[in-house]
């Protein structure tokens, strides 16, 4: 919460730009009813773990695009959208006790982030604009989408390992 509430003033022009980033605000009211007042449905968790998810495959797609000669809104984007999405991602992680379809999730997001990431690169290919922000950025977007994937196998491996009853 306190990641959102550090960007809150970018929100008018996330919303002129982009209506969808209005599911950041709504997933964190959502949370917070969950947490403070009263445990949401699972269905609405998933649902809204699996448009959370949709949109931080967007965000690091958008983290890893090249720079040009007419400005990088495209990476202030995905560095908005991929903190929080992320952060809210984790706390569905947390939730949600179905490590089936977590694990499952979390397999099909790391291919598709990695799929997005290397369809606006073109190949992971530098431009002549691109420096080492721009490398760094691309690696943070690989380690993200790489990392999800190590998450998505001990979700599975979890579902497997029978707790002893005590």
């Amino acid at each position: 919460m306190l990641c959102t509430l550090i960007v809150v003033k970018f929100y008018p022009f996330q919303i002129i730009y982009s209506p969808v980033s209005l599911l950041i605000p709504i997933s964190i009211l959502l949370i917070m009813i969950d947490f403070f007042v009263k445990p949401t449905t699972t269905l609405t968790s998933k649902t809204l773990f699996i448009l959370n998810s949709i949109y931080l495959v967007i965000g690091l797609a958008l983290l890893a695009s090249s720079n040009s000669t007419w400005g990088n809104i495209e990476t202030v984007l995905g560095m908005f959208i991929v903190p929080n999405t992320l952060l809210i991602v984790m706390y569905f992680l947390c939730t949600i006790k179905n490590y089936m379809f977590l694990a499952i999730s979390l397999v099909v997001m790391t291919l598709l982030s990695l799929l997005f990431v290397y369809l606006v690169t073109n190949g992971f290919q530098y431009t002549e604009y691109d420096g080492a922000f721009v490398r760094k950025k691309r690696w943070i977007a690989s380690a993200i989408s790489l990392l999800l994937l190590l998450n998505g196998i001990m979700f599975y491996v979890k579902r497997k390992v029978k707790r002893p009853n005590i």
